[in-house]
C-alpha cells in the first residue's frame, strides 16, 4: 500500500524520511503530561509482558489439550510396525502425530523411547522425525489466523508463518529420497556416535521457560508425560488416562499382599473430574483457544500503540537492516544464531515462531528477516533434543537416542545449506509470500491449506500404506507424476512459453474449477462467508470507492492507490493488451482485453489488434476506442455507445508495426518494437488526435480526428533520428501540444513545439552522456510549471529536471534505479497532491517506487520483483 499520510512503508529509505506529526515530543510536554506518559508507558509494558506470559501458557495448555484428544491414538499408531516400514507413511505419521499432540518434542520423545528400547530401528525412525519437523510448524500457522480480520496483516502474517512450512517441505522433498536411496543421515550420525565416548548426564536438559509457566499451567491440568510413551512401547494399557490425578500413593494390604493405592489428589482444577480424556481435552482446547486469541488480540493492540512513529522506525531499522559493507552478508547468520539461542531458552520452536508471527503481520519484521530466525529456531529445537537424549539410562539407549537426535539436527543443517546461503535458492520466501497473498484474497483457503496439509493428506497416505506397496504406489504414483508435469508446464508458461505447443501456453481450455480459486469462492466458500458486505459488494450500484468502503477489511486502501482482486475471468486465448475505463458511464471501471483469437468480445475488428487507447474522440461524452493493428499497419476508431457496446468507425493505414501505446501519464510496452502512439489535440479544434511512430522509420504520423470521430489523412513529421519513445503534453502552457521524443541512438531528448494547426518545429534538445530510455512530464513541485524526468539505461539513473523562473530546465536531482530502466510514469500514489514516480527496470525485473516529499526530494518507497522481463 502506498500511503504517505498513514506512514505505511516497507523500505528503509522511506522509514528514514517518516516523521509522525501526531506525536508530541517529550520536551513539549508539561510535568503532568510527562508523568502521565511514563505511567501509561509502564502500564503498557507490564501489560505486554503479562500478555506474553499468558500467551505462552495458552500454547502449553493447547498442547496438553491435543495430547488428551489424540495422545493415546498416537502411541497406538506408533506401535504399529507395518505402517512404519514405509518411509513415506512414516513421514506422514510423524507429521500427523506432531499435529495431534501439538508438540514435536513429544512425538520425537516417543520415537527416541522406541529407538532406545530397540522396538523401532533408527533407519525407520528418521522419516518420522522429518515428519515431526513439518508438523511443528502448524502452531504458528494457526496463530496467523487470528490476524485474518485485516487482509494486509493476514497476508504478511500467514507468509511469515508458512515460510517454516515451505522450508520443511522443500527439505523433505530433497533429503527423504536421498535418505531412502543412500541412508546418508543414518550413516553420518552412526559414524559420529560410534567415534565418541558417550557419557550419561542426567542434568543435561535444564528447564528455563517452563520454570515460570509451570506454576500456572499445573494449577489447571497435569499430564503423565510417560503414559504416551508407555502405550507406544506396549507396557501400558491403551485405556489408561493421561491425566495425573494423584500425587501420592500408599501401601495397603490386601490378603497379605501390599498394593499401591491413591492417597492424595494433585492440586489442579480438573483433578477430580471423571470425564474421558478426549472430553476433557476438548474443554481444555476451547479454554486455551479463547485465551490464545484474547492474548493475541490485546498483544497486537498494545504493540500497535507502542510501535508507531519514531519507535517503529527505529525497531524496524534495527531488526531488518544489515551490517555495513561486506559484513552485510553475515547479518542473517546472526539472526539465525539469535533464533537458535532463544529457542533453546524457551525450549520450544513453536513458542518462538508463534511469537514472531504477529510481529510479521504488523510489518515490524519482514518475511525476509523472519526466515533466518525460523531456521535458527529449527536448529535450536534439535539442540534441546540432543540435551534430552543425554539423559538416557544406559549406554546403548544413549547411543540410539543420540543418533536419532543427531539425525534431526543434520536434517535441518543440510536443509539450511540447500535453501539459504545462495540468495536465489531461498525459495521458501517467495512461496510463502505467494501463499500469503492467496490466503489474503481467499481467506477460506487458509483453513483448506491447514486441514489438507496437516490432516487429510497425511491420513490418506497412512491409510494407503496399510493396503501394501502396490496399492500405495499405484494410487500416489500417477498423482505425483501429474503434479510434477503441471509444475514443469507452469514454469515453462512463465519463462519459456515458446517451448510449449500453443494449446499448453495457457490453461484457458480447462474448466474454470480446475484452474482458479475464484470459482470456489463464488459457488462454495464465498457463499458461506460470514462477510455479508463482500457478497453485497457485487450487487451494489454505488460507485467504486463507496463500494470499496463497504468492506471492513479494505477501508484503509479505498481511494489510496490500492486494488482488490475480486475474481478471475476467462476471456479467451492469447491476451495482448488491456485497458480499463468507465465505458458505460456507471462510474464503475470496466475492462477491455485484446486477444488475437476469439473471446466474448463486444466488438470485432477486421484485423489482429495490438494496442488500444480509450478516449472521447467524437465529443459525445462516451468513451471510444482507438485500435491499431500490428500486422495490417492500420489505425481504427471504434465509437462507443452509452450501453457500453461499440460500433465501427473508420480505419486508416499508418505504417508497419504500431505495437505500443503511451499517454501523458502512463506507458505500456506491448512488444519488443520501440513504437509509441500518443493522444493530444494537435490542431486545437477541441477534438482529440493521436500520433504514431514506427520501428523502421524516423517519421512521425499525426492522425487528426473529424467532428464525427472519423480519421483524416495523416500529417508526417521528419525527425533527425529514430525515436524509441515519445509523449505529448503542453510544456509551455500555450494550449498547444508539444511532442517529446526519446532518441536512444544519440542519447538525447528532443522537444517539438506545436503551431496549433498540426505542424511542429524543433524547440530544444537535451543530451545525456549515456542511453536515454524513457521520459515523463509532470508538475512535481506544484508551482504551475511542467518538469521533466528521464531515465538512462547506461547510467541506470533517473534524472529530474525542474523548470526555473526563466522557463529553463536543469537537472537538480539524480537517483540510482535498477538495471536498464525502460519505462517511467508519474502518479499520485500517496493521495497527498504530490506526484510520485514509478520506474520499471527491464534487466533485473523490478519496479521501484519513488515517493515525492516536496522540496526536490524523492525517496524510494518500495521495490517489487516481477516474474518476467518488463
Amino acid at each position: 500500500m502506498w500511503n504517505k499520510s498513514n506512514k505505511v512503508f516497507n523500505a528503509e529509505d522511506a522509514l528514514n524520511a517518516t516523521k509522525n506529526d501526531e506525536e508530541t515530543k517529550w520536551k513539549d510536554m508539561n510535568r503532568n503530561q510527562q508523568i502521565k506518559f511514563v505511567i501509561i508507558l509502564i502500564a503498557k509494558l507490564l501489560g505486554l509482558l503479562s500478555l506474553l506470559y499468558f500467551f505462552v501458557c495458552s500454547l502449553d495448555l493447547m498442547s496438553s489439550a491435543f495430547r488428551l484428544i489424540g495422545g493415546k491414538i498416537t502411541g497406538q499408531v506408533f506401535s504399529e510396525g507395518s505402517i512404519l516400514s514405509n518411509p513415506i507413511a512414516g513421514l506422514m505419521l510423524g507429521l500427523l502425530a506432531t499435529v495431534l499432540v501439538q508438540s514435536s518434542s513429544t512425538s520425537t520423545s516417543i520415537v527416541v523411547a522406541m529407538v532406545s528400547s530397540s522396538i523401532l530401528p533408527v533407519q525407520r525412525a528418521i522419516p518420522i522425525v522429518m515428519g515431526a519437523n513439518i508438523g511443528t510448524s502448524v502452531t504458528n500457522t494457526l496463530v496467523a489466523l487470528t490476524q485474518s480480520g485485516n487482509r494486509e496483516e493476514f497476508s504478511r502474517a500467514f507468509a511469515g508463518a508458512t515460510v517454516h512450512d515451505m522450508f520443511n517441505w522443500l527439505t523433505v522433498l530433497v533429503l527423504l529420497p536421498l535418505e531412502i536411496a543412500s541412508g546418508m543421515l543414518y550413516r553420518l550420525t552412526g559414524a559420529i556416535t560410534n567415534s565418541i565416548d558417550l557419557q550419561r548426564n542426567p542434568n543435561s536438559n535444564p528447564e528455563f521457560l517452563t520454570v515460570i509457566t509451570k506454576p500456572l499451567t499445573e494449577t489447571i491440568i497435569r499430564l503423565d508425560k510417560k503414559a504416551i510413551q508407555n502405550v507406544a512401547l506396549g507396557i501400558a494399557d491403551p485405556d489408561i488416562s493421561l491425566v495425573k490425578r494423584y500425587c501420592s500413593f500408599k501401601n495397603e494390604s490386601d490378603n497379605g499382599t501390599y498394593v499401591l493405592v491413591p492417597n492424595e489428589y494433585c492440586p489442579f482444577l480438573f483433578a477430580k473430574v471423571t470425564w474421558p480424556d478426549w472430553v476433557l481435552g476438548l474443554v481444555l482446547l476451547i479454554i486455551s483457544t479463547v485465551l490464545l486469541c484474547l492474548c493475541l488480540l490485546f498483544l497486537v493492540k498494545i504493540l500497535q500503540s507502542l510501535l508507531k512513529g519514531t519507535v517503529k522506525t527505529v525497531i524496524y531499522k534495527v531488526v531488518n537492516s544489515n551490517f555495513p559493507g561486506i559484513f552485510k552478508h553475515f547479518t542473517p547468520y546472526l539472526a539465525m544464531l539469535v533464533g537458535c539461542v532463544l529457542t533453546i531458552l524457551v525450549q520450544s520452536s513453536s513458542i518462538f515462531t508463534s511469537t514472531l508471527t504477529p510481529l510479521v503481520g504488523l510489518n515490524i519484521i519482514t518475511v525476509e528477516r523472519v526466515y533466518p530466525f525460523t531456521l535458527g529456531s529449527n536448529i535450536g529445537t534439535t539442540i534441546t533434543g540432543i540435551m534430552a537424549a543425554l539423559t538416557a539410562v544406559s549406554t546403548k539407549e544413549l547411543k540410539n537416542s543420540l543418533q536419532i537426535a543427531l539425525c534431526h539436527t543434520f536434517f535441518n543443517v543440510f536443509g539450511i545449506l540447500i535453501w539459504f546461503p545462495i540468495p536465489f535458492m531461498r525459495l521458501p520466501i517467495p512461496l510463502a509470500k505467494k501463499l500469503g497473498k492467496t490466503t489474503a484474497q481467499y481467506r477460506w483457503f487458509a483453513i483448506v491449506y491447514i486441514v489438507s496439509s496437516f490432516f487429510i493428506i497425511p491420513t490418506i497416505v497412512c491409510a494407503l500404506s496399510l493396503a501394501g506397496w502396490y496399492v500405495f504406489g499405484g494410487v500416489l504414483g500417477p498423482i505425483v507424476l501429474l503434479i510434477i508435469i503441471v509444475v514443469i508446464i507452469n514454469v515453462l508458461q512463465t519463462y519459456r512459453p515458446t517451448w510449449l505447443p500453443s494449446g499448453l501456453r495457457s490453461w484457458s481450455w480447462l474448466p474454470r474449477p480446475l484452474r482458479t480459486l475464484g470459482w470456489y469462492d463464488e459457488h462454495l466458500f464465498g457463499k458461506q462467508c460470514c462477510c455479508f458486505c463482500c457478497r453485497k459488494l457485487k450487487a451494489s450500484p454505488e460507485t467504486t470507492d463507496e463500494r470499496c468502503k463497504q468492506r471492513s477489511y479494505s477501508t484503509q486502501r479505498c481511494g489510496q492507490g490500492g486494488f482488490h482482486a475480486l475474481d478471475d475471468y476467462n476471456d479467451g486465448n492469447s491476451p495482448i493488451f488491456i485497458k480499463m475505463a468507465d465505458f458505460n458511464s456507471d462510474k464503475i471501471l470496466n475492462l477491455i482485453v485484446i486477444t488475437d483469437q476469439s473471446y466474448r468480445a463486444t466488438h470485432t475488428v477486421d484485423y489482429t489488434p495490438s494496442i488500444i487507447i480509450a478516449d472521447d474522440f467524437n465529443n459525445d461524452k462516451i468513451l471510444d476506442l482507438a485500435v491499431t493493428s500490428q500486422t495490417d499497419g492500420a489505425a481504427s476508431i471504434v465509437l462507443g455507445i452509452d450501453d457500453g457496446s461499440f460500433r465501427s468507425g473508420t480505419s486508416l493505414y499508418v505504417g508497419s508495426y504500431p505495437t505500443c501505446i503511451i499517454s501523458t501519464a502512463m506507458e505500456r510496452r506491448a512488444s519488443q518494437w520501440p513504437i509509441r502512439k500518443g493522444t493530444a489535440d494537435f490542431n486545437v479544434d477541441a477534438k482529440i488526435d493521436f500520433a504514431v511512430t514506427y520501428h523502421s522509420s524516423s517519421n512521425v504520423s499525426l492522425l487528426l480526428v473529424n467532428e464525427n470521430g472519423t480519421l483524416r489523412d495523416e500529417v508526417s513529421i521528419a525527425l533527425d533520428t529514430q525515436p524509441v519513445s515519445f509523449i505529448t503534453t503542453d510544456l509551455n502552457s500555450d494550449n498547444k501540444a508539444e511532442l517529446l521524443f526519446v532518441n536512444q541512438k544519440n542519447n538525447s531528448l528532443s522537444i517539438y513545439a506545436g503551431y496549433g494547426n498540426g505542424a511542429f518545429y524543433k524547440w530544444t534538445i537535451f543530451t545525456s552522456s549515456r542511453s536515454v530510455t524513457a521520459v515523463v512530464v509532470a508538475d512535481f513541485e506544484k508551482d504551475g510549471r511542467i518538469d521533466l524526468t528521464i531515465t538512462s539505461s547506461g547510467r541506470n539513473v533517473l534524472s529530474v529536471m525542474f523548470r526555473d523562473d526563466n522557463e529553463a530546465f536543469s537537472v537538480q536531482l539524480n537517483r540510482t534505479v535498477g538495471r536498464y530502466p525502460s519505462a517511467i510514469t508519474a502518479v499520485d500514489l500517496g493521495k497527498d497532491i504530490k506526484l510520485d514516480l514509478v520506474v520499471i527496470n527491464r534487466s533485473d525485473n523490478t519496479m521501484r517506487v519513488w515517493m515525492n516529499y516536496g522540496g526536490h526530494n524523492f525517496f524510494i518507497q518500495n521495490k517489487v520483483l516481477n516474474r518476467n522481463h518488463t
